[in-house]
């Protein structure tokens, strides 16, 4: 998957997941930023997982900071 689907997708699964708008975020946005908690980020991750077939690694599940690490690895683990 390239970047910009990557980025399209996540997006994407954060608003279904999440119930926000997220027309103006870009991959430097903070999750923080967005109001997501770490229960969102798992629940956000875990549907990706599921989805898409991934397993992310455990230290980016709890570790990821802004909608850019999730798409980094989305990127490179879908093909």
């Amino acid at each position: 998957m390239d970047r910009k689907e990557a980025f399209s997708y996540v997006r994407s699964v954060i608003e279904q997941n999440v119930m926000i708008d997220l027309t103006d975020v870009d991959e430097k946005t903070a999750l923080q930023d967005l109001g997501i908690c770490s229960l969102d980020r798992l629940v956000v991750v875990m549907n990706i997982e599921k989805e898409k077939r991934i397993l992310f690694p455990n230290e980016l599940l709890y570790e990821a900071k802004t909608v850019g690490e999730i798409v980094d690895f989305v990127a490179s683990a879908v093909k």
